[in-house]
C-alpha cells in the first residue's frame, strides 16, 4: 500500500492513520461524541462549546503522537477527559 492509503485493521474496518487527519475530518468523526461527553461534564452550554473546540484542537495538534492507530477513539476521549 502506498503512503496516505487507508489500511484495513485485523478485523476489516479501516485504519486512518491518524497524522493524515484534519480538524474538519476529527470533528465529523468525534464531535459529537465529544460534545456530549463534555456537557455531561460542564454545566454551562457555552463554556462547554469552547472547551470543545479547545480539545479537537489539541487532538489534531497531538495526532502525530498516537502510536496505535487502531486506538484512535480511545486517545481522543482520554484526551477529552483530562481537560473536561
Amino acid at each position: 500500500m502506498g503512503e496516505g492509503e487507508v489500511q484495513p485493521s485485523p478485523e476489516g474496518t479501516p485504519v486512518v492513520p491518524p497524522s493524515s487527519l484534519s480538524v474538519d475530518e476529527v470533528w465529523t468523526e468525534f464531535g459529537e461524541g465529544l460534545r456530549t461527553f463534555v456537557r455531561r461534564r460542564v454545566a454551562d452550554p457555552h463554556e462547554a462549546e469552547d472547551l470543545l473546540s479547545e480539545i479537537v484542537v489539541r487532538v489534531h495538534r497531538r495526532l502525530d503522537t498516537l502510536d496505535d492507530h487502531e486506538r484512535l477513539t480511545a486517545w481522543v476521549f482520554r484526551t477529552s477527559r483530562s481537560r473536561a
